[in-house]
Formats: structure tokens, C-alpha cells, sequence
């Protein structure tokens, strides 16, 4: 037979104490601080690099600007699904997902400058 247990024979649970906690968010503002720190110079490395990658690819440097407006436009047409997407799901799994679709970007980026095809650099 097997034993029931009432809620009032259940241990407490132990709650973390207040130094505990302290030091996770310590910890929780460091590791997301220094996340927007690298994207922010991920961002601007991208902004700048892609005008030149894109005027080499292409042989015009009146292309140059083109990698940026991709950039702009792609960041533009996620935005909204990633927004429901926090909504629905929560943050983690949006900014997750942003990061995951960024990094496929990548991929094709450097698969274009590779390749040297400018329309798969634009698609990146």
C-alpha cells in the first residue's frame, strides 16, 4: 500500500536568502550587459563591413550602400514576428530566435563572399 502524504506532513521548501539572490542578479546584469555590448559592435561591424564587402562583391561602389538597406530591411520584416513571438512565448525565446536567424545570416554572408555571388550577399 502505497503512503499519501497531506500538505501539512510535506517539507518547506528552503527559500534562497537575499545574498544568493544578490549575486544571481549580479550575475544576470553582467551576462546581459556584456551580450548588448557584442551586439552593439556586431551591429556596427556589420553596418560597416557590409558596405565594403558589398562594394568589392559587386565591382560599384555605388552598391556600397545596398548591404545596409538589406540589413535595415530584414531587421524591419522580424521585428513584428519576433514581437509576437515574445508576447506569446517570452523573451528568452524570442531573443533565442532572433539570434538563431541572425547567425543563418551569417551563414549566407560569408557562403556569398566566398561564392563572390552579390544578390546571396544582398539575401544575407
Amino acid at each position: 500500500m502505497a503512503s499519501s502524504v497531506t500538505p501539512l506532513e510535506m517539507p518547506e521548501l528552503a527559500l534562497p536568502d537575499a545574498a544568493h539572490l544578490r549575486g544571481v542578479r549580479r550575475r544576470t546584469i553582467r551576462v546581459l550587459s556584456l551580450g548588448q555590448v557584442l551586439g552593439g559592435v556586431a551591429f556596427g561591424a556589420t553596418i560597416s563591413l557590409g558596405a565594403v564587402l558589398s562594394s568589392d562583391i559587386s565591382g560599384d561602389e555605388a552598391f556600397a550602400g545596398l548591404a545596409t538597406a538589406f540589413v535595415t530591411l530584414g531587421a524591419a520584416a522580424v521585428a513584428v514576428p519576433l514581437a509576437a513571438l515574445a508576447r506569446r512565448r517570452g523573451r528568452r525565446i524570442a531573443l533565442g530566435s532572433g539570434m538563431l536567424l541572425a547567425l543563418g545570416g551569417v551563414v549566407v554572408v560569408v557562403a556569398a563572399a566566398s561564392v563572390r555571388v552579390f544578390p546571396l550577399l544582398l539575401l544575407g
